[in-house]
């Protein structure tokens, strides 16, 4: 098979959805020959003002408001009865309404083999849109969270890539056919795929090897009380190395610089960065909040966690999945992040022990195993329908 097309739809609520969506559109444009890939971001596309009632609501809930999101998310995880489906049907029938006929428009022109989402919301869409007939595509959800909402799930959609197998049985217990569910994780930077040595990665980043280094991230909105957690850090532990990431969160990586300069030499901070994957690979143990492609990142690169301050509803589905994986622990308060921090640093093979549990159900080559799935896929329908497959490799 050689030059299919295929369209990855996101939505750049956050960060993650939008990296799963470009490490997919890298693995297949590289592996696939003649392959080309698409993103939208659907919403902002096609609705900018949808798109910004949805961001800006979900940044004030998340930031001002967390217990009422915390309320709104789990209630809508918990309504899979009667009442649920029919407000789950009110929320298809606006998605179409708003964005129906301008995707419908944008697919019919660009012709795509299979229609890719990587966002809950996108999945529903260009699902229900294939349910009602109006458009005529494969189409497969890609779960960047490591969770089993049912805003994730559509009978009519074809494919779903799923972070791990547990996730898998879940979304079958709740109608999907086990046939259409590929436990093959969350789609990552090709930068993943290579696991240089801790000590080789201290010494490019100018860090001394023997110094133990704890990474700091929020994820690209600087979330994850990453300031408390320095502040903590740098009181309590003098012989330990900070690099704190404040993502595009500029007022949160001028306040983090400020702290730096009340403790010389003691940490580094970042904006938003492309090389996360380097930063991880130094680093001993990360300090983060549960966001589902930091997650998969960190597994990837067998790296423990100490979860802090999460976003409520998906985060916190998120941070369960990695705690019960043994890669990961959880600190409510700030006693119990000095408690896990002093354990992760005194108590003998506590990190190797969680670094190996991480490698252990991390995924660095989902991008690669995905993309070569959507390809089997795509000539498994040609064969169906009487046409000629390739045997080209991915």
């Amino acid at each position: 098979m050689r030059g299919a097309k295929i369209l990855i739809c996101s939505v750049s609520v956050g960060t993650g959805h939008t990296r799963a969506a470009q490490a997919l559109k890298e693995a297949w444009e590289r592996l696939l020959p003649g392959g080309e890939a698409d993103i939208c971001d659907l919403f902002r596309e096609f609705s900018p003002v949808l798109h910004t009632l949805i961001f800006d609501s979900y940044l004030f809930l998340a930031r001002r408001l967390p217990a009422f999101y915390r309320f709104l998310y789990f209630r809508a995880e918990r309504d899979e009865g009667p009442v649920g489906a029919f407000k789950k049907k009110l929320f298809l029938n606006g998605l179409v309404f708003f964005l129906g006929h301008s995707v419908k428009t944008y697919i019919n022109h660009l012709q795509p083999e299979v229609v890719v989402c990587t966002h809950p919301f996108t999945i529903l869409l260009l699902a229900e849109m294939k349910g009602r007939g109006y458009v005529n595509v494969p189409v497969a959800g890609v779960m960047t969270d490591f969770i089993d909402h049912p805003y994730w799930v559509h009978p009519a959609a074809d494919l779903y890539f799923v972070p791990a197998p547990e996730i898998g049985n879940r979304l079958v217990r709740k109608g999907l056919a086990p046939e259409k569910i590929f436990p093959l994780g969350i789609p990552l930077h090709r930068a993943f795929q290579t696991q240089p040595s801790r000590r080789q990665m201290k010494e490019k980043l100018g860090l001394s090897p023997f110094q133990p280094v704890a990474l700091l991230i929020g994820g690209g909105l600087g979330f994850g009380g990453l300031e408390e957690a320095a502040a903590l850090l740098l009181e309590h532990f003098s012989g330990l190395f900070l690099l704190a990431v404040a993502g595009k969160n500029r007022e949160l990586q001028n306040r983090l610089e400020e702290l730096s300069g009340r403790y010389p030499g003691r940490m580094r901070v970042f904006g938003f960065i492309d090389n996360v994957h380097e930063l991880m690979a130094a680093a001993d143990f990360a300090i983060t909040k549960p966001g589902g492609l930091t997650i998969a990142e960190a597994l990837a690169r067998g790296l423990p966690m100490v979860f802090f301050r999460p976003i409520p509803g998906h985060e916190e589905r998120n941070a369960q999945f990695a705690v019960a994986a043994g890669a990961a622990c959880w600190a409510e308060t700030q006693e119990d992040l000095v408690t896990a921090v002093a354990e992760l640093l005194n108590r003998d093979g506590r990190l190797t022990a969680m670094s190996q549990a991480a490698a252990q159900v991390g995924k660095p080559l989902a991008a690669d195993h995905i993309a070569r799935r959507i390809r089997d896929f795509l000539a498994e329908q040609g064969r169906e329908k009487g046409g000629k497959s390739s045997d080209a490799a991915l």
